[in-house]
């Protein structure tokens, strides 16, 4: 059963890769715009310490957030396990194994 989970979103992830592809094309492109604006920030003097400070947390929390994104393309995939573990096609554990 395990092993079926496994080849199951296997297969999503090649037919489907946008939610992967798409966050790591956002993730690349919001960290490269923060990285020009903070552009004179990188030399080591103490008046640029909070602009590192800034970026830091910029380059941190924008990706950290397009994972709510996912929340809404996953959800589907949610009720779809969620109707085959009560239709007892698969079990929680297997989908939990082969899902992390």
């Amino acid at each position: 059963e395990i092993g079926v989970m496994f080849r199951r979103h296997t297969t999503l992830i090649l037919r489907d890769p946008v939610l992967y592809l798409g966050r790591c094309l956002i993730f690349l492109v919001a960290n490269m715009v923060f990285g020009f604006v903070y552009w004179n920030g990188r030399e080591y003097t103490q008046d640029q310490a909070v602009n590192k400070l800034w970026v830091s947390i910029w380059f941190v929390g924008v990706p950290s957030n397009m994972g709510v994104v996912a929340v809404y393309a996953l959800n589907d995939e949610f009720k779809n396990i969620l109707g085959e573990t009560k239709n007892g096609m698969v079990s929680a554990i297997s989908y939990i194994l082969a899902k992390t």
